[in-house]
């Protein structure tokens, strides 16, 4: 007696990927802009938003992507934010001391927009741990 086997509703392509792979091409298809300035281990997922970006690719709104290489990390939360205030979905790609060093901006700043944050980090130095979350808020 033979079993039927029905295929997979949503089959998928297999793929060996590493975690900035796999979470940058997520972020391509969800997101409309980046204003990112890529820092190692991050670096890959900004080059790549960035080539797609040139190349035209359209997300999953059929909108073209957006991309703002700014000149630091704060500089890199302010575009962010002020994509996200106009209405983009933003996105950011930064370090683990990256994340900490732009929550300065975040939390003297009244932007309330909403902002993917992709981190990629080895480790976050403990000074940067004690800056990040002093403030008593969420980072």
């Amino acid at each position: 007696m033979s079993k039927k086997v029905t295929p997979p509703k949503y089959p998928g392509v297999r793929a060996a990927l590493d975690g900035n792979t796999a979470a940058i091409m997520c972020e391509r298809e969800s997101s409309d802009a980046a204003g990112a300035y890529p820092i190692t281990p991050s670096t890959q997922m900004g080059e790549f938003w960035a080539e797609e970006a040139a190349k035209g690719h359209l997300n999953v709104s059929d909108k073209p992507l957006i991309f703002i290489e700014p000149e630091g990390e704060h500089a890199a939360a302010a575009v962010t934010a002020g994509l996200s205030m106009t209405g983009q979905r933003a996105a950011n790609f930064s370090s683990g001391q990256g994340i900490a060093y732009m929550h300065e901006l975040k939390s003297s700043s009244k932007c309330k927009g909403m902002v993917v944050c992709s981190k990629s980090c080895k480790v976050l130095a403990k000074s940067m741990i004690f800056r990040a979350f002093s403030r008593n808020e969420a980072v």
